[in-house]
């Protein structure tokens, strides 16, 4: 066995353990009558989540992960979840920010949240490191095949400052098929999430005490949909976003 599967195996065994843990309860819908272009979900959790974002948001934990620890492999195996799940660059465009100047430090790096990003940073953190390079050039050879995967979900990334509010314009999602938006922040402050339709009516939030959001709808037509990320801390907070 060489150097690089022998590093390989633990991590391939715990993607194997947290793809079982993922859970797909049933939906239930209701409509709403505020002239919305949306059917609203009844409970996020009785909601059945998207497999291909199940995915996603398991390369932005470790995404996550291996920045804050500086951990490269766990940046490497994040590019490759990506890569197999067929993600791509979100349509996703952010259109402006407004708030209050950042207040302390963090050590974290900003680093776009794709395949090439992700393996970017892992490069740089494993210089010297011959065997972790190896892998890094392995999951590049990987990059501009086609996986096949069918929805490919997109994704996003960025920094929202202290007590300031992001707002990206989503693009249109297909009338009648499930919308579905998840946001997951660096864990430094609490995030909050609204969705907009194009006439500024609400179509669901998430404003728990956690940065990590999940937002669903029906679209009644094909439309285009704003997400406002807020952040209520005095610190910036560095998030991953993915729409299926």
């Amino acid at each position: 066995m060489n150097s690089i599967n022998a590093y390989w195996h633990p991590l391939a065994l715990a993607l194997m353990l947290l793809s079982v843990m993922a859970y797909a309860p049933y939906a239930s819908y209701a409509q709403q009558d505020n002239g919305s272009n949306a059917l609203t979900v009844e409970g996020k959790a009785t909601t059945a989540p998207s497999p291909t974002m199940d995915y996603v948001e398991t390369a932005a934990e470790l995404a996550t992960y291996g920045l804050t620890e500086r951990d490269p492999m766990a940046l490497v195996t994040a590019a490759r979840i990506l890569i197999n799940a067929g993600a791509q660059e979100s349509e996703a465009t952010r259109e402006g920010e407004a708030g209050a100047p950042d207040t302390g430090e963090k050590t974290r790096p900003d680093v776009d949240f794709t395949p090439e990003g992700l393996l970017n940073a892992a490069r740089e953190m494993a210089e010297g490191n011959e065997s972790v390079t190896a892998m890094v050039d392995q999951t590049q050879s990987m990059m501009g095949q086609d996986r096949g995967r069918i929805p490919k979900p997109g994704t996003f990334s960025d920094r929202v400052s202290a007590r300031s509010t992001d707002r990206w314009n989503l693009g249109s999602f297909r009338g009648g098929e499930l919308a579905e938006v998840r946001v997951r922040g660096d864990g430094d402050t609490d995030l909050d999430c609204y969705v907009y339709d194009h006439n500024g009516n609400l179509i669901d939030s998430d404003t728990d005490y956690t940065d990590y959001c999940i937002l669903r709808w029906t679209p009644r037509y094909t439309g285009s949909f704003r997400l406002y990320v807020r952040n209520l801390g005095s610190i910036w907070n560095g998030y991953y976003g993915a729409t299926n």
